[in-house]
């Protein structure tokens, strides 16, 4: 510790979970987008023919951060997406959403004070990323 390197402590941490639901589709992505809206929506798959046949042509990936690793595993496990799945994960992110001794997530933010004054030293948080895109030149896939 010197006047160049202060002593800082650590003020909060927020822990909790996050996903990243990663699709794979023939389909373009306007009709994915609209599939995936549709399938997490009030209408669900049954509102139309092509968005079904779109999801049903849609691998999903899902990578979870924090919260049960075995029930996370279950409700990630099937693909092509399906109704089913899709009330399998909203159910587990509401259950997961219940704070306890089981269930403590990770920590996903944190925040950095200088011990002299408390002013910022720097806030961290585990949400930020980066999305790359790839689509081929010749429209293949």
């Amino acid at each position: 510790m010197s006047e160049d390197n202060p002593p800082a402590f650590i003020s909060s941490v927020t822990y909790g979970r996050k996903y990243y639901l990663i699709y794979s589709s023939t389909a373009s992505q306007e009709e994915l987008n609209a599939a995936v809206n549709a399938s997490f929506g009030k209408i669900g798959l049954k509102g139309s023919k092509n968005l079904k046949e779109t999801m049903e042509q849609t691998e999903v990936t899902i990578l979870q951060v924090g919260g049960d690793a075995v029930k996370g595993l279950t409700t990630s496990m099937a693909t092509p997406i399906d109704e089913e799945k899709i009330k399998r994960l909203q159910a587990f992110i509401e259950e997961g959403a219940k704070f306890d001794i089981d269930n403590i997530g990770l920590p996903i933010s944190y925040t950095v004070r200088y011990l002299s004054d408390s002013t910022l030293v720097t806030m961290n948080n585990s949400f930020e990323y980066t999305v790359e895109e790839k689509i081929p030149l010749d429209g293949q896939i």
